[in-house]
């Protein structure tokens, strides 16, 4: 940390539940960067923040909760802010063979105001946030030379995730604890994308072999996908580590939210596509989102989860339904990779990241989107 005379020492400093007005600084700070360059005016981009915090599905009772960094003396003024967003998990610790249910996090948002950056508050903001959300069976003690705890915390949290946009190193360093019985804050799970660019021509009829998914429907499949979740698990990854799922239960309901958001103009009421039962009664099915740097222009069909085997002319019918050019996939599924003159396979380069409070090694299994 630097040493400027105005930086808040770290016992003056903790968390706190932002309040209406705060969340609207949030907002506007943030909009240069997020808002601005995809095309929306401020007070759109503000209304659009306030209908995300709306009676929701994936917000209501404190799934989705705006936090800051301020100074105990002076509370009202943000030095850094973030926002949780609750999710149901799946644990499965080594020797065992049925999934314990769980809670996480995602941290979204993380953002320090350009006027107090240099001098460590998004850092520290994080570290305390461990303790906001973990349980404090998996914490460390907090550290005196922090002060107090934050006097609010949700404390049930077994691990949480975060996605970043500028690498691993920082947020890693954002650790959960101080000195010798401290460990590494989000750690990336290495993810790989899958990448196709439409070529001309090709199918895009449906001829019967599937049925389009509206919102309802989409978000139906979430209690479906989270049961395979469950039932899959014990068969997945390494079993000498804690094996770890995020279900997609209210998932796929924000995910369609922001697209609609994101969109508002654009007539398709389609989120996905599902097929006929396989020999074991599952229905191969995929859904997906479609994303844009500007609310006019969709560029990339982005699948969120897709339960194999899908038709590819499945999948390029919703592209050229959306008018998209590029399809993206997080994962291993290597069933498409010779379509369309072959994929592009790349390390994630929103680097999914991982904090566990007291699990030992872990394993993250269903890192979908």
């Amino acid at each position: 940390m630097s040493d400027e005379p105005d930086r808040v020492p770290l016992d003056q400093l903790t968390i706190v539940r932002c309040d209406a007005e705060q969340i609207k600084q949030t907002l506007r700070n943030h909009w240069p960067k997020w808002g601005q360059p995809r095309g929306f005016p401020i007070d759109t981009y503000l209304a659009r923040g306030e209908r995300l915090r709306a009676d929701q599905s994936f917000s209501k009772d404190d799934a989705h909760v705006t936090w800051g960094l301020v100074d105990r003396k002076n509370p009202s003024v943000l030095l850094s802010h973030c926002e949780t967003f609750r999710r149901p998990a799946l644990i499965l610790p080594p020797g065992e063979k049925k999934p314990q249910d769980a809670t996480t996090y995602t941290m979204g948002a993380v953002f320090c105001p350009e006027i107090n950056r240099g001098k460590g508050y998004g850092r520290h903001m994080l570290r305390l946030m461990h303790y906001v959300v973990g349980d404090p069976k998996g914490l460390p003690s907090f550290p005196k030379a922090w002060g107090e705890p934050p006097a609010e915390r949700l404390g049930d949290a077994r691990f949480s995730v975060l996605y970043s946009e500028i690498g691993n190193k920082f947020y890693s360093s954002c650790r959960v604890g101080d000195g010798p019985d401290s460990t590494e804050g989000w750690v990336e799970q290495r993810q790989d994308t899958r990448t196709w660019y439409l070529q001309p021509g090709g199918p895009i009829e449906n001829n019967g072999l599937w049925e389009w998914l509206g919102r309802k429907d989409s978000i139906k499949l979430e209690h479906e996908l989270s049961e395979r979740f469950r039932q899959d698990l014990p068969n997945q990854g390494d079993p000498e580590k804690t094996r770890v799922a995020v279900l997609p239960t209210s998932v796929i309901d924000y995910h369609i939210f922001r697209f609609m958001e994101m969109f508002p103009d654009h007539p398709s009421p389609k989120f996905g596509c599902i097929l006929p039962p396989d020999e074991n009664g599952r229905r191969p099915f995929f859904i997906y989102s479609a994303v844009g740097k500007h609310p006019d222009s969709p560029h990339t069909l982005e699948i969120m989860h897709a339960q194999q085997p899908v038709p590819w002319a499945a999948v390029r019918a919703a592209a050229v339904h959306h008018g998209v050019e590029k399809v993206k996939l997080w994962g291993g599924y290597t069933g498409w990779d010779k379509e369309e003159g072959g994929v592009k396979v790349q390390q994630n380069e929103d680097c999914p990241s991982l904090a566990n409070y007291g699990l030992g090694a872990v394993d993250w299994q269903f890192n979908d989107q």
